[in-house]
């Protein structure tokens, strides 16, 4: 915002002296004061008024209405569309429907920003970019490296690891999309020759497309630099520990923190490292033994006894990290557990490669899980599920990761589901069942499940005779195969106008 009002004072005052250009600058912040009073204060009573129609297309409409109409307000007032353009984005970012008008424009996003980059491509000159590319080459090296660098200092100044600041840095190195608003207008006013124009543009427009490449490995990159600088990562020459035979949490997010509060109330002796501070202090404001380090450095990683620790936990989102740590702790110690929960499948075999012992991923976890409910709610036995769920986990997730070996487990456990199998089912007050003998609950001939047992007061009448009247409190204890239990369940569950409870 800023740059753009300094540009537009400039430019238009051409020549004139720096008291003319102050000038025009304070009369360019006022009107830009008032504009955003008004706007602030106008646009939310103009979508009170509009959210009482009901119709979503006048709210789109609206939309469109407000954003182009601040724009050209703004305009009149000798500010730059652009800058009228922030301003409604401004206004609507504070106003209590920017939850929907953010759905309902997203989308517009992908229509809109296709069309600006587009238009960018096409100012950009190619004869003059083909002609002048050792120039540009060194102009985009010269950009990203001293924006880095800026974002480095930055990150140090505030006290932020060195490789946290060093992705940041590469990752926000390029030339953002605001800039080429501010290149055209430095044209337009006559700020720039062509030449530099295109030069800006043609520099602009390769550091962006640079980006996912230097994104993919900015922390492969930041690891680099910072052990050629000799920054391990460890706080102020901290002692080796003592421990042995201990766990070592690497990243004290959910997971890590979930687990140091097992192994805290279990006794067994852990160690926590993380790159973000505050995790740190709070570790070790809930008792933990916690301090600053990456581990992906041998030295923090020796310093926590890794050549005595019976397993080592890599709890964080780094993949590039993690496959360093894996390495790491492999190296310094061959009998080491290793555990590893990772985001990404394609990094489980590099993983087990690398040493890891056991690789956890997010999304087959999330799978076994599922697959475990649902058959647990048709009453699958609960070992047959264990089961299955030990065979997946045993074999790396190869069941999940290979159909054909998944098909072969699922054959299985079809035949093992079609055997016969028992369960029992909580007689709750209130359910008709409550009161009818077993002969008039007949439940073998409505769903081929036979009672073999009721349990009472902590006693168990086996095969109760027909005349057997059911009690609230009593456990059937049911006999049939998967189908004829899910059936029987489903007959019980509608006698109560509470459903049982399957114990």
């Amino acid at each position: 915002m800023l740059m753009v009002m300094i540009i537009q004072s400039i430019g238009i005052n051409g020549g004139s002296s720096a008291l003319d250009i102050t000038k025009k600058l304070g009369l360019s912040f006022a009107a830009f004061a008032v504009i955003v009073i008004a706007v602030i204060w106008l646009i939310p009573r103009i979508f009170d008024q509009v959210v009482k129609l009901r119709n979503r297309e006048v709210f789109i409409l609206t939309i469109v209405l407000v954003c182009l109409g601040t724009a050209w307000v703004t305009s009149l007032f000798g500010l730059s569309l652009a800058l009228g353009a922030f301003i409604a984005g401004l206004a609507i970012s504070e106003s209590e429907y920017s939850n929907q008008i953010v759905a309902d424009v997203i989308p517009f996003r992908d229509t809109f920003s296709s069309l600006f980059f587009i238009s960018i491509g096409m100012l950009l000159d190619i004869s003059y970019f083909m002609g002048e590319i050792p120039k540009i080459a060194l102009l985009v090296a010269a950009i990203i490296g001293l924006k880095a660098l800026i974002l480095v200092g930055v990150g140090q100044i505030l006290r932020y690891p060195l490789r946290l600041s060093l992705v940041v840095g590469f990752n926000l190195a390029q030339i953002g999309e605001f800039s080429f608003i501010l290149i055209k207008m430095g044209e337009d006013y006559s700020l720039f020759s062509q030449g530099l124009y295109q030069s800006l543009l043609a520099a602009s427009i390769i550091s962006m497309a640079l980006t996912p490449f230097i994104y993919q490995r900015s922390s492969r990159l930041a690891y680099d630099v910072g052990k050629l600088l000799g920054r391990g990562g460890l706080k102020n020459g901290h002692k080796k520990t003592s421990l042995s035979n201990h766990v070592i949490i690497i990243g004290y997010g959910i997971n890590g923190r979930n687990l140091a509060r097992v192994l805290k109330e279990t006794g067994i002796p852990h160690l926590i490292t993380d790159t973000n501070m505050e995790r740190v202090k709070s570790a070790k404001a809930e008792g933990h033994s916690a301090f600053y380090g990456d581990a992906s450095h041998p030295e923090v990683f020796k310093s926590m006894g890794v050549e005595k620790a019976k397993m080592v936990v890599t709890a964080i989102s780094d993949p590039i990290s993690t496959r360093i740590i894996v390495k790491l702790a492999r190296d310094l110690n061959s009998t080491i557990s290793i555990l590893v929960r990772t985001r990404y499948i394609r990094e489980v075999e590099d993983l087990y490669k690398l040493g890891a012992n056991q690789v956890i991923p997010e999304e087959f976890e999330t799978s076994v899980e599922i697959f475990a409910r649902v058959l647990r709610d048709y009453r699958v036995p609960s070992n047959i599920i264990q089961n299955q769920i030990d065979l997946i986990r045993q074999e790396g997730y190869a069941m999940l990761r290979n159909p054909s070996i998944m098909g072969d487990r699922l054959a299985r456990l079809s035949s093992i589901l079609e055997k016969t199998v028992m369960d029992t089912y909580f007689v709750e007050h209130g359910c008709a069942v409550a009161g009818q003998t077993v002969k008039e609950l007949n439940l073998r001939k409505h769903s081929g499940a036979t009672i073999i047992a009721i349990a009472r007061g902590g006693q168990a009448k086996t095969n109760p005779e027909p005349d057997f009247r059911i009690e609230a409190g009593d456990i059937l204890v049911l006999l049939g195969s998967h189908a004829q239990l899910n059936e029987a369940f489903k007959l019980l569950k509608e006698s109560c106008p509470v459903s049982g409870s399957h114990e």
